[in-house]
């Protein structure tokens, strides 16, 4: 112990922080005044508001046993909370997953927040020294008006109107000393992005004070009359993505120094992320999830961050080799990115006819295809020589994705479960669906083409994904060794869920 008490408190203070488990801190406390000094400080650096539920609206199924006078407890010490570095909101409960319900089923109303829970939604900035703040939502969302055209209207627990209003309440409040900032299930529709354009100055005020950004990004859930899910074209997340560079990350580029962005819907071609015009020159840490690569200025855009860039995760990404359209006059812009067509929320008019497999004959004179001759050992090859900074680097798809998961508008597959700050546990993987393909008719990524009915026309111009698993596997262990890392790959595991169609469709 007398070597112990030797060592720098700054040594101790990393040492205590590397304790995970609450009552193993609290123990630390116990074995002398100076380690107690330097255990308090890790052990109330955190603090947690949970989901507190007014007893008045809650169903009996909904858990009312977590009292936010805990919560206030904290906030008033006046020792304790000039230890808080950290918040974490949770605004549901902590799986985050409340399975939407029949919007007329009274019984199971969803409940509401107790008064003393909203009220310190609101005070959590009185924690002095606050630099961290995570909001959690439920991953489910719908419109405040309807969801799935009417057709299955279903409740979820959070409205696109509340996460608004959440989120304008909380930023409303920040100041400068906010410099960390997490979302989780931030919904990615056409009122976000408008939203917080309406009060620009307020999010470009707390944006730009950011030195760490995480976003995990989801979508409303749209059902079509055709009865399959549509939400790449229906739901119109591009609207969104199109104005996410500008309105998110034009404003934190110069202070940005750490940023996760995922998305339930595959993102990057279809719906377009453009990030060329965003440069961020303290960049030490990258991590993409569900990101679609098609063009070599995307990976040109990470390498030009080289001189910074520390760490890079590719969470559940692919690079796109093929696409489909049966859409006359064509559908791609000269970039080779689609060109986006008008939406209608209540009338379905399909962007493309859905092709007769069964009768058509003249099938491949109406449909075209577009390939990619990108690869994953070129770009691995690439990163070798122009990332020199880089230690860590992760390529495979977290054990906490699922997209097994049915849909709750019909029989198709339902939105994706997202990973949440699991970047660092990925283990490297080459799974099957780093290469996919998407078709317009089916409106989703695959990793091949499902051909049944098909002439021997258009079979013939359809590609199957890249045959290079040990070009891949080569450049990706050379990376590795050359940082250093574990050249040991995880055994590639083929999850696969069954479409509406009966066909097995790989996890994309």
């Amino acid at each position: 112990m007398a070597l112990l008490d030797k060592l720098p408190d700054e040594i101790l203070s990393r040492i205590i922080q590397s304790v995970e488990k609450r009552l193993d801190l609290a123990n630390v406390r116990l074995v002398n005044r100076h380690l107690e000094s330097i255990a308090v400080e890790v052990l109330f650096s955190t603090a947690t508001l949970y989901a507190h539920w007014s007893t008045e609206y809650s169903a009996p199924t909904w858990p009312v046993s977590y009292n936010s006078q805990v919560f206030k407890n904290f906030l008033e010490h006046e020792v304790l909370k000039r230890y808080v570095k950290a918040v974490t909101i949770y605004t549901c409960e902590t799986h985050c997953n409340h399975q939407p319900v029949d919007a007329w089923d009274a019984v199971k109303t969803a409940p509401r927040h107790h008064a003393n829970w909203e009220e310190l939604y609101k005070r959590i900035t009185e924690f002095p020294n606050l630099r961290d703040v995570s909001l959690c939502f439920d991953r489910h969302s719908h419109d405040d008006l309807a969801s799935g055209y009417g057709l299955n209207y279903q409740k979820s627990l959070h409205t696109s109107g509340f996460r608004q209003r959440c989120f304008k309440t909380l930023i409303a409040r920040f100041d400068k000393r906010i410099t960390k900032l997490a979302i989780r299930h931030f919904e990615g529709g056409p009122k976000s992005t408008e939203s917080a354009l309406k009060n620009p100055e307020l999010l470009t005020g707390v944006l730009e004070n950011l030195t760490s950004l995480r976003l995990n990004i989801i979508h409303e859930e749209i059902q079509s009359f055709d009865g399959d899910n549509r939400n790449l074209k229906d739901a119109d997340p591009h609207g969104f993505w199109g104005r996410f560079p500008a309105t998110f990350l034009t404003p934190c580029q110069q202070n940005l120094k750490h940023l996760a962005l995922y998305s339930d819907l595959a993102v990057g071609w279809y719906p377009k992320l453009d990030l060329r015009n965003i440069h961020f020159p303290n960049l030490q840490t990258l991590a993409l999830g569900h990101f679609i690569f098609s063009h070599g200025w995307q990976f040109d855009w990470i390498m030009l961050h080289g001189s910074t860039l520390e760490a890079l995760y590719f969470d559940h990404c692919a690079i796109l080799y093929q696409i489909g359209s049966t859409i006359p006059g064509g559908w791609l812009d000269a970039e080779g990115y689609p060109v986006i067509p008008p939406v209608d929320y209540f009338i379905h008019i399909p962007s493309s006819a859905h092709p007769n497999l069964e009768n058509d004959k003249s099938l491949s004179e109406t449909t075209t295809f577009k390939s990619y001759d990108t690869q994953w050992h070129s770009v691995f090859d690439r990163f070798t020589d122009a990332l020199p900074r880089l230690h860590d680097f992760r390529f495979g798809s977290s054990l906490e994705w699922d997209s097994s998961i049915k849909s709750r508008l019909g029989d198709s597959i339902g939105m994706a479960v997202m990973p949440w700050e699991a970047e660092s546990k990925i283990e490297n993987e080459l799974f099957q669906q780093r290469y996919v393909q998407y078709n317009d008719w089916g409106d989703y990524y695959d990793t091949e083409w499902w051909m049944a009915g098909w002439d021997e026309a258009m079979m013939a111009q359809a590609q199957p994904p890249p045959d290079c698993l040990e070009q891949d596997k080569t450049a990706l262990q050379a990376l590795l060794i050359t940082l250093g890392c574990s050249t040991r790959l995880a055994e590639p595991s083929p999850l696969t869920v069954r479409r509406r169609t009966g066909k097995i469709h790989s996890r994309i």
